[in-house]
């Protein structure tokens, strides 16, 4: 058995299979949907390209691809023809809009969908745009400068004679990417030279006792925080 806790705080004792029913999957709000600005204020040059992630634009006279972007006749032209382009990719999650200083690209919901919260990921941005003045205005697409989560769950289980004898999972309702985890006593005090460990699997977080040296003992605290971005 192990203790759980929820949303609001409170504390509930569960078996391992009743985990992923009960633990919450919060959604993380954290800052504003990730967003970058590319400066376009000359047309661009024929075989100019521009790039999101692993996939590139290439400005013509005439378009022929889905990565192919006529350019037209003025800055303005190139742009929303641009973010047409980009709009109707099956590649990439993300919503391009016209401003007044070229084209803003945030990450969606879906190709061209309503704009997100959170950064699910961090994609490069290039460009080889001829006048010196046409860049982006950042290196990569994200809020901080770092992947940011849209989902997390948060729980401490007390160690018990049945679950400390052998590897336990616990299922999450996401794809786990970043975890923190760390022991402590009944009564809150560190406990750094515990060697039991949790690590992410494919279906959750799995937590190990068996692993040698000093792992715990009934009675132990583990507190466990998952995040991630992408729902299973």
């Amino acid at each position: 058995m192990g203790d759980g806790v929820t949303r609001r705080g409170k504390i509930f004792h569960m078996s391992s299979v009743e985990y992923k029913d009960l633990l919450q999957t919060i959604p993380v709000m954290k800052g504003i949907s990730g967003e970058a600005i590319l400066l376009i204020g000359t047309l661009p040059t024929i075989n100019n390209t521009v790039k999101i992630g692993g996939e590139t634009w290439t400005f013509v006279a005439a378009a022929a691809s889905m990565y192919q972007v006529t350019r037209g006749a003025s800055a303005a032209t190139a742009i929303a023809a641009l973010v047409a382009k980009i709009n109707a990719n099956t590649a990439l999650y993300i919503l391009a809009s016209d401003v007044t200083t070229g084209m803003k690209i945030q990450f969606a919901q879906t190709a061209g969908g309503t704009a997100k919260i959170g950064t699910p990921t961090s994609l490069a941005l290039t460009e080889t745009l001829t006048d010196v003045a046409d860049i982006w205005n950042q290196d990569n697409l994200n809020a901080i400068g770092q992947t940011n989560h849209i989902y997390a769950t948060h729980c401490d289980i007390t160690a018990s004679t049945e679950n400390i004898a052998t590897v336990f999972t616990i299922p999450m309702k996401f794809t786990v990417t970043t975890l923190r985890f760390r022991v402590v006593s009944a009564d809150g005090t560190p406990l750094p030279s515990r060697t039991a460990k949790a690590e992410i699997v494919a279906t959750g977080v799995q937590v190990t006792f068996t692993n040698g040296g000093d792992p715990g003992v009934a009675g132990d605290v583990m507190y466990i925080d998952a995040y991630g971005s992408v729902l299973l």
